[in-house]
């Protein structure tokens, strides 16, 4: 069936520079999954991934990918997709449309000003800002895809919580290639492997659709998930208004903070 739930915040959009907060970042990832996932324990396991082994130094990581995994939009979901998606967080498709835009501009004889203008235009074109996602990833020197489903993580300093990193507080989404590929359509076009696909969005409600390709099912039943046709999440600010609404039956569920 459908339910409605009441929710806190708004959605600022779906690129590596926006940055949902809250009862919004729940919502958003019915759409997004990352490579690993925190249990109620604190633990991380694979999600996305099936696992990862460390070198011994902890300066190395190797992340082994679930196989057949698409995006909603059919791409598959492989190293090469992980290493882009890596490409956009720590700002490395943005500054080398920068880079590209005042080369272009450099070799058509233009002078500082005009290649930094033919850099910013280029970079517009990408639009990816420095959002929570570089801050996570400041310790990645290198990533680069060993095969269709292992990725490497090299680091500058030796961590034992990597895992962490890739999850980087439930936001480390794995969004699809297309959806990188634009200023407007990654801000605008959330393309994931979960649950749910988009239906529609505004700043105050997001709709999602059930995936009927999704690739988990119920380990108890086997039956293929998800179970809900489609949800809607809407932003009703005052923690008294979503309880009266979820009383009254007008939403099915609401998320509460601990203050309301």
């Amino acid at each position: 069936g459908e339910v409605k739930v009441g929710i806190f915040d708004t959605f600022p959009g779906f690129c590596v520079g926006n940055n949902p907060a809250n009862s919004a970042l729940m919502a958003v990832r019915s759409m997004y999954e990352t490579l690993f996932e925190r249990t109620v324990g604190g633990d991380y396991v694979g999600l996305l991934a099936s696992g990862a082994v460390a070198s011994a130094d902890l300066k190395t990581w190797t992340v082994t990918l679930r196989e057949g995994i698409k995006f909603h939009d059919g791409a598959a979901f492989n190293a090469a997709a992980v290493v882009t998606n890596y490409q956009a967080t720590t700002g490395l498709i943005a500054a080398g449309a920068y880079a590209a835009g005042a080369g272009a501009a450099a070799k058509a004889g233009g002078n500082a000003a005009a290649q930094a203008t033919a850099g910013l235009t280029a970079y517009g074109t990408k639009a990816y800002t420095v959002g929570t996602g570089a801050a996570f990833a400041a310790n990645i020197k290198s990533f680069s895809a060993k095969s269709t489903y292992v990725v490497e993580f090299v680091l500058d300093r030796a961590q034992n919580d990597f895992l962490g990193t890739l999850y980087a507080s439930g936001r480390g989404f794995m969004r699809s290639p297309a959806q990188l590929a634009t200023s407007t359509g990654c801000a605008s076009a959330p393309v994931g492997t979960g649950p749910f696909k988009l239906v529609s969005w505004s700043t105050d409600q997001l709709i999602v659709a059930k995936n009927a390709s999704y690739w988990r099912t119920d380990p108890n039943t086997m039956a293929t998930l998800p179970y809900l046709d489609k949800i809607t999440f809407s932003n009703v600010n005052e923690g008294s208004q979503r309880a009266a609404s979820v009383r009254t039956g007008t939403l099915d569920a609401g998320m509460f903070t601990a203050g309301s």
